[in-house]
């Protein structure tokens, strides 16, 4: 196979979700729809960051209730 075009294969979908997720946070911000209707990309990120310790654990329990 072609190196360039397995670079394009690799590149679409990135390029793709990205461009998703720019476009999500530009409607949320243009149209200023309030976080508890629909958060932002940037606000999910921040929030899963902040309240990892919280959520991880909930995750480990979750994930050992369905095993």
């Amino acid at each position: 196979m072609n190196p360039s075009r397995n670079f394009v294969r690799i590149l679409a979908p990135i390029v793709v979700f990205a461009a998703f997720i720019a476009m999500w946070e530009l409607v949320v911000r243009v149209n200023n729809i309030q976080p508890y209707v629909l958060p932002g990309p940037l606000a999910v990120f921040q929030t899963l960051v902040s309240d990892w310790p919280v959520l991880s654990e909930s995750l480990g329990v979750t994930l050992l209730t369905t095993l």
